[in-house]
């Protein structure tokens, strides 16, 4: 800020010169495009001179912004409903976003160019990160997406359970027909030959 002095009812003529040395061109051509002038704290009621008395003005182009978007996919159409908590960091600042089955983006519109950001997701039971891509950056001018995809994760069951021990009891079973024909089988075998013999 540069404060302005001034006497009631002057005419106030206020000139400033800013210079920075050894920038590109393309740094002067953003400070160009992208350069405001703040008037506030003005008191003056005359003359039109109270702008910006009742908060400031703005003059000149608003920075550029970008926007982030977090989005969802659960590649299971008959996973029920879900929601996953991520952790979202904005220049250092840490926020929790859950995203369910009903609301599976989250969007954040209006961030400076150069936000640093970084989204995690947490992990939850039954469920299977496939996928993830922009989970971390830098945002430009453009709309990032940060997408994440899973999977249902689909387990045996465990052991004791009904499904596991029958097929257990099945195989058991089969072993030991197949074992009890083996033996008949060469039991009639050893009979026939010894009735032979004689």
């Amino acid at each position: 800020d540069i404060p302005v002095s001034f006497q009631s009812g002057a005419e106030v003529l206020q000139s400033f010169y800013l210079k920075a040395d050894e920038l590109t061109a393309a740094e002067k051509e953003t400070i160009n495009d992208n350069a405001s002038v703040f008037i506030r704290g003005n008191s003056s009621g005359s003359g039109g001179g109270g702008i910006g008395g009742n908060g400031f003005i703005k003059l000149g182009m608003s920075a550029p912004t970008g926007s982030l978007v977090i989005k969802k996919i659960v590649t299971d159409t008959d996973a029920g409903d879900w929601s996953f908590d991520f952790t979202l960091i904005l220049n250092g600042e840490k926020q929790i976003v859950r995203l369910t089955k009903t609301e599976p983006t989250f969007i954040i519109d209006n961030l400076p160019i150069g936000t640093t950001y970084s989204v995690k997701e947490q992990e939850v039971n039954g469920f299977t990160l496939i996928s993830s891509e922009h989970t971390e950056g830098t945002i430009n001018g453009n709309m990032i997406t940060a997408t994440f995809k899973n999977a249902v994760l689909y387990t045996l069951p465990s052991t004791g359970g009904h499904g596991i021990k029958m097929y257990q009891i099945a195989g058991a079973f089969l072993l030991t027909a197949a074992g009890i024909n083996i033996f008949l089988c060469l039991r009639k075998r050893q009979l026939k030959y010894t009735n032979d013999s004689e």
